[in-house]
């Protein structure tokens, strides 16, 4: 569902999956199951012709049934603000902060922020342009976890997230 006025623009998805498959892990086989649903709202502002804001928010929930094994349910959630600033004529300057949560049930809540920029400089004539990205700016620490992957049921996983920062010229064809 979206709607898109003047200045304001909305939107809520909602998604549901359903899936089952047989894997061999450590020489057993058995049969999984996983469930998961999620929603999404999202809310778009533009506050003037050069800043435009979104804030969006996601909720997901997974259950996963491995055979002789109980149910377990994984819940992920995500506030996220972007922002787009356009300050002069030939500068676009973007950038994203996102705070993500995540936890086993029944476990508490890890958390992780990702925040990142991205800088665009058009020369004179709109075939040359420089650019500035720049990833994860605040955090690079691993980030130990409950997951499940569609072909392992593991209790940690482990995920390195490196700072980024690349500089570069842009030529247009």
């Amino acid at each position: 569902m979206s709607q898109k006025g003047d200045r304001l623009e909305w939107s809520v998805n909602f998604r549901c999956r359903q899936s089952a498959f047989r894997q061999i892990l450590y020489g057993a086989d058995s049969r999984v199951e996983e469930w998961q649903a999620s929603a999404s709202p999202e809310i778009r502002l533009e506050i003037s012709k050069a800043v435009a804001l979104r804030l969006a928010y996601s909720r997901s929930q997974r259950w996963v049934r491995q055979q002789g094994s109980p149910q377990a349910r994984f819940d992920q959630d995500e506030l996220s603000l972007s922002w787009e600033i356009l300050p002069l004529e030939n500068l676009q300057v973007k950038g994203a902060a996102a705070l993500h949560g995540f936890r086993r049930a029944g476990q508490p809540y890890n958390f992780y922020n990702e925040v990142s920029l991205d800088a665009r400089y058009q020369l004179d004539g709109g075939r040359w342009a420089l650019t500035l990205q720049g990833t994860n700016l605040l955090n690079n620490r691993s980030i130990l976890s409950s997951q499940f992957t569609t072909f392992l049921f593991s209790e940690y996983e482990v995920f390195q997230f490196p700072r980024v920062l690349l500089v570069g010229v842009v030529r247009r064809l």
